[in-house]
């Protein structure tokens, strides 16, 4: 067993019994804990009954981190749900972890809504490289198969025949790309361009550019620059839905990239 994952049924914050066993188990290095509410009842637009959610929101992990802080415990993980359609919204209010001394590492669990699999395939890579910018991050995707006889139809990441869909080829390729070896990122930047949002980490390793357009295609991506990048600098190209990858000068990079289905990666080669 990696982790025991200990479920707060009606409540955010762990109290009773419970503060005691969670402050026992983490001076306890064999035992690795990931905290968890379940909060049924909860009303969400567009949606004529009420939902349970399983998992904190980002604006509550601050709340949790003092309690736990009052109760000498410490956890290894918590489960933190962010609504797909809105992750550069709530993803920015994940507080940096180094200011979270109770809490090691988060874990994200992101919602595919969409029943678009070009609409979830951007999600899913822009919930990736979310991620990347928190340490130890894993992420988890609802649904993982699709819903089909639901209120809340969606396509996961397979469909109902265990098929992998777009959405599943871009995390296995934008998966191996980031975390290939140590993350060194701490910058990150976002433009619109033309209809497409540009998202980029920066860092030791050099420039990752995610392009997602909600058209589901690139459109002209001339005038597009990076500092310290030059038109001449050998760079590489990702069709992550496709797996493939074009390595040449990043002004003709540029160039092949119109028209594209998203998302896209482009990457400095250093």
């Amino acid at each position: 067993m990696n982790t025991w994952e200990v479920q707060i049924p009606g409540a955010i914050l762990p109290a009773g019994d419970l503060t005691g066993a969670l402050s026992a188990m983490g001076k306890d290095d064999s035992i690795h804990v990931s905290l968890a509410p379940i909060l049924p009842g909860e009303v969400r637009p567009g949606k004529q009954h009420p939902r349970t959610r399983i998992g904190y929101l980002p604006g509550e992990l601050s709340e949790l981190d003092r309690c736990l802080a009052e109760y000498d415990a410490t956890v290894d993980r918590v489960l933190c749900r962010l609504d797909g359609n809105e992750l550069w919204k709530t993803g920015p209010e994940l507080p940096d972890l180094g200011a979270l001394n109770r809490v090691r590492a988060v874990d994200l669990v992101v919602s595919l809504t969409s029943r678009d699999d070009a609409r979830n395939a951007s999600v899913a890579a822009e919930s990736l490289f979310l991620a990347a910018l928190l340490p130890g991050a894993r992420v988890y995707f609802d649904p993982f198969v699709d819903l089909d006889r639901t209120l809340d139809a969606a396509h996961g990441l397979l469909d109902t025949s265990c098929n992998p869909r777009p959405a599943f080829h871009v995390l296995r390729c934008l998966n191996s790309v980031l975390y290939r070896e140590r993350i060194s990122r701490k910058d990150h930047g976002a433009v619109e361009l033309q209809g497409a949002v540009v998202r980029t980490l920066t860092g030791g390793d050099g420039i990752h550019a995610l392009i997602v357009a909600e058209s589901g295609e690139l459109p002209d991506l001339d005038g597009l620059a990076f500092p310290g990048i030059s038109g001449d600098d050998p760079s590489r190209l990702y069709r992550l839905a496709e797996g493939t990858v074009q390595t040449g000068p990043f002004e003709r990079l540029l160039g092949c990239a119109s028209g594209l289905t998203t998302p896209v990666l482009l990457t400095s080669c250093r």
